[in-house]
């Protein structure tokens, strides 16, 4: 558990560091990886998520509402169907 509590106080930069390498490793395109974290840094600055222990599915729906308010809820996750709201999944390799 130690390893865990350490690991949920890292920063969301962090994180991000780590997870960019995972995604460079598994091949995945510039595109890809530049879109995929800056959504996730968009998220944890609207929602104020610091350290991977802030972040919350309140969090990510108050984004969410952020992007329906924009007009911008259709491109918020890759379930493909109804209203979309970001995928709070996106956050989990984080943890």
């Amino acid at each position: 558990l130690d390893a865990i509590g350490k690991e949920s106080q890292r920063t969301i930069e962090a994180h991000l560091t780590d997870y960019e390498a995972k995604l460079r490793t598994a091949s995945r395109t510039d595109k890809h990886i530049t879109s995929t974290t800056q959504f996730i840094r968009w998220i944890a600055d609207h929602a104020g998520f610091k350290t991977a222990s802030d972040i919350s599915a309140d969090g990510v729906n108050r984004y969410a509402g952020k992007l329906r308010d924009d007009g911008r809820a259709d491109r918020c996750d890759s379930s493909g169907g109804g209203t979309r709201t970001p995928d709070t999944r996106i956050m989990i390799p984080l943890l």
